[in-house]
């Protein structure tokens, strides 16, 4: 008995006896193979519909190709390479080899770099008050931040400066070091006893050894007696007597602060006047006032 190719189906032959089985094993095939194709024609997940294959054959090869031609041709969303080589600079601090010559300080290094750059270079020698620069070998002029001009020491041989060249202004601009003090006189005599100062080099930090020159030998409130000035109103009086030594005086009311010592003269018509007669301190307010702070000093300092 022979048999079909593709599903082994049984083919009697004229010199087989009539057999059933082989038959009804044939029909066992065949119904299994036809569900299999039932099944297959029905599974939506490995088909296509009518609507997505418009589709798709809407998305056609020359279709995408334009979309990526038209996204290499916007240059709204792409950069140059002269815009790439710009935001590189941003970042960059050129390094410049810096040389002295007479009272010429000589920078190199820029390689035609153009704009305002910022540098850095190791000073080979020191500068000194009139000295000018050139950068690769064109004259620039040196502009500080404080708009003063760079005195004798503004850097030392061995520092390392940071410096911001200017290659269409031809400038070299440095920043403010700070204020020289090298001609500062005071000493520690000079300055209150405890506070901490410069003098003469930024490198010493000088502690001041004098006493404060005012000395508070008293403090109070006094009363005042009132008494009308005709149509000028009221003008209040105190009379307070001095402390020994006591050469200074402060008085305060409200808003307004009076200043007396035995060398100075006050107005006549201060609105608070205080001033000194032997040893009696006289107070003058206008205003009807009934009483005032007062601080009574020995200058230890000298005269105001």
């Amino acid at each position: 008995m022979k048999q079909t190719e593709n599903y082994s189906l049984n083919q009697p032959e004229a010199s087989d006896y009539a057999d059933i089985d082989p038959i009804s094993e044939n029909f066992g095939v065949i119904d299994t193979q036809l569900k299999l194709a039932e099944n297959h024609r029905n599974d939506q997940g490995i088909h296509v519909t009518e609507e997505e294959k418009k589709a798709w054959d809407q998305k056609a090869p020359g279709t995408v190709s334009e979309t990526v031609t038209d996204h290499i041709e916007d240059a709204t969303i792409h950069v140059t390479a002269q815009d790439k080589q710009k935001w590189n600079e941003y970042n960059t601090v050129y390094t410049l080899v810096h040389q002295k010559s007479g009272t010429v300080h000589q920078l190199t290094g820029l390689n035609g770099q153009t704009g305002i750059l910022s540098c850095l270079f190791t000073a080979a020698a020191a500068y000194s008050s009139g000295d000018t620069f050139t950068v690769d070998g064109t004259a620039y002029t040196v502009k500080m931040q404080d708009g003063k001009d760079p005195t004798d020491g503004f850097f030392t041989s061995g520092a390392i400066v940071p410096v911001i060249v200017d290659t269409t202004a031809k400038t070299v601009n440095f920043k403010t070091g700070g204020v020289d003090i090298s001609s500062a006189t005071a000493g520690p005599e000079d300055v209150l006893a405890g506070k901490t100062f410069f003098s003469g080099s930024s490198d010493l930090i000088q502690t001041g050894t004098m006493d404060s020159p005012l000395v508070l030998l008293q403090t109070g409130q006094v009363e005042l007696e009132s008494t009308q000035v005709g149509s000028l109103g009221w003008r209040s009086y105190a009379t307070i007597q001095a402390p020994s030594g006591c050469d200074f005086a402060v008085i305060l009311y409200e808003d307004r602060i009076g200043c007396g010592a035995p060398d100075l003269d006050a107005p006549s018509n201060s609105d608070l006047s205080v001033t000194f007669s032997g040893s009696q301190i006289s107070i003058s307010i206008w205003g009807n006032v009934s009483s005032c702070t007062y601080y009574l000093y020995q200058n230890k300092g000298g005269g105001f």
